[in-house]
């Protein structure tokens, strides 16, 4: 992975468990020197948040309803649907 001009990159994980992260450097003279460290990766346990409305409450027969829905994750919403 390469890292920018500043020395930092990002990725994205894709499964849990552990993740060896390694820096290597070298010189001109071909010396190399290295750094890594390992993190945890977590499985994602938290549930989407839904959010629903339907107007106007009452509504008569054969009147329209206006639905209005939103979903939000700490990660991403990889489905959104209604029924």
């Amino acid at each position: 992975m390469a890292l920018d001009s500043s020395g930092h990159a990002t990725y994205a994980p894709l499964g849990i468990g552990g993740l060896t992260v390694l820096a290597e450097a070298a010189d001109a003279a071909g010396n190399t020197g290295f750094q890594s460290t390992t993190l945890t990766v977590l499985a994602d346990t938290a549930d989407p948040v839904v959010s629903l409305s339907a107007t106007p409450d009452p509504v008569d027969i054969t009147n329209p309803i206006a639905i209005s829905a939103s979903a939000t994750d700490n990660i991403a919403v990889a489905s959104f649907e209604s029924r």
